[in-house]
Order: C-alpha cells, then sequence, then structure tokens
C-alpha cells in the first residue's frame, strides 16, 4: 500500500509513496469519505513529498475532484493542503482543480508540512 492515513480530531494526513496509480488513489477517497469522522474533519493534508511518480492522467484527476465537490455536500468545511515540491505533480493538479470547480472545500499547494500547518491553523 503506498498511503496512510493519520487521522486526529481536527482533520486527516494522507502520506503518499513511492508510484501513486488511479486505483490507489481511489481506495484512499473509499476509506476517506467512509470513515466516521469525515463530517467532523476541517481539514485535510495530502502529502505527496514521498511520491516517485503519480500515474493519473487527466481524465482521472478531473473525475477525483469531481468526487471532492460531490463529498463537500456531506461537509463543505474542507480545506486542502497538498504538500509537493514536484512541479509535474503540481501541474497535474490543474485538471483536479477544473473537476472540484464550484466546490466550497478550499485547496492550496506547499513544498513543506511546516508551512501547510501554519495555513492550516490560521
Amino acid at each position: 500500500m503506498s498511503y496512510q492515513f493519520i487521522w486526529n480530531e481536527k482533520g486527516v494526513t494522507a502520506e503518499f509513496k513511492g508510484l501513486v496509480n488511479n486505483s490507489e488513489v481511489r481506495e484512499a477517497l473509499t476509506n476517506f469519505y467512509g470513515n466516521s469522522q469525515f463530517d467532523e474533519i476541517n481539514f485535510l493534508i495530502i502529502n505527496l513529498l514521498q511520491v516517485e511518480k503519480l500515474e493519473l492522467t487527466d481524465s482521472e484527476l478531473l473525475s477525483i475532484g469531481a468526487t471532492d465537490a460531490a463529498a463537500a455536500i456531506s461537509n463543505p468545511k474542507v480545506k486542502i493542503a497538498v504538500i509537493t515540491n514536484n512541479e509535474g505533480i503540481l501541474k497535474s493538479f490543474e485538471s483536479y482543480e477544473e473537476g472540484a470547480a464550484g466546490s466550497p472545500w478550499e485547496v492550496k499547494y506547499f513544498q513543506s508540512v511546516n508551512h501547510a500547518n501554519k495555513w492550516l491553523s490560521a
């Protein structure tokens, strides 16, 4: 498994590593949305610092964004911090944002966990 969740009372950190593909991301999303804490969280940190390659097409990322937008109906207060220092991964999130258009979830990108945590605690 190339991901793990770390839950706390206000949110969750999803840490991915190695090669990440669509089936693993879909599995992670199913576990995330299905968790009993989902409706109560305020943030999601997606830590991609240890990802060697993100094997997701633009179409898959567009679909993931749309799925998140639908999930926001259940919990509209989530702030998402995506952490990566990989320009290719960062560029691929343009398709995600297109799919998530209209979602109340706020998404920001960071190169370090510290910067993400500062934004989330502000």
